[in-house]
């Protein structure tokens, strides 16, 4: 599969103002890492295609910036947390299979094979490890998953949900989350055709 976002043009636009926008992204809501350690390789690919840091030195410098103020603007983060970065490339080749079974009839070319997939999800290592340190820490909601995709259960960061940290609702951080998950459900069954 491609990953390349579409032209700004041909982004679609509302004039509604809905109540709930859901984001979700593999990077959304993490800090920049600290810049003393972008001089450390974490794999092959930056140890030999960014000797200089140049690539990791722009990432941070757009986490820094740019992505901070969009993370700013986040009500409520929930981090769906991998078990470790070795389960990305599984993942990612469970996918890349699903979609060639999917797309089998028509032209193959954007459907990568296991060398593709594994440089791409290197540019991501340094990123995903980051995030595995530090999102449990900033996000309101955490949700461990286990190697197979299944939920393991649902931590609350009392210290991150305004509304879980309430003295006066317990469990409050769940319900906000199953409502949010319900409110997902319902957007999409009304948006898929019968």
């Amino acid at each position: 599969a491609t990953d390349n976002p579409v032209p700004e043009s041909e982004w679609t636009q509302s004039i509604s103002h809905p109540d709930v926008i859901l984001l979700e992204g593999w990077c959304v809501g993490i800090p920049p890492q600290p810049a003393q350690k972008l001089g450390t390789p974490v794999n092959d690919l930056e140890q030999h295609e960014d000797v200089a840091g140049h690539w990791r030195n722009y990432v941070h410098e757009q986490l820094s910036g740019p992505y901070q103020a969009l993370f700013t603007e986040l009500d409520y983060l929930v981090f769906l947390k991998v078990p470790g970065f070795e389960c990305v490339y599984q993942w990612r080749l469970e996918q890349e299979r699903k979609l060639a079974l999917r797309t089998r009839h028509r032209q193959r070319s954007a459907i990568m094979n296991e060398a593709q997939i594994k440089r791409f999800i290197a540019h991501y290592q340094r990123l995903t490890e980051h995030a595995l340190q530090h999102l449990p820490s900033l996000a309101n909601v955490v949700i461990p998953l286990d190697r197979n995709h299944r939920l393991t259960g649902c931590e609350v960061n009392h210290k991150q949900d305004p509304v879980a940290a309430s003295p006066h609702k317990s469990g409050t951080g769940w319900y906000l989350l199953i409502w949010m998950v319900r409110y997902l459900i319902i957007i999409t069954t009304r948006l898929m055709p019968l």
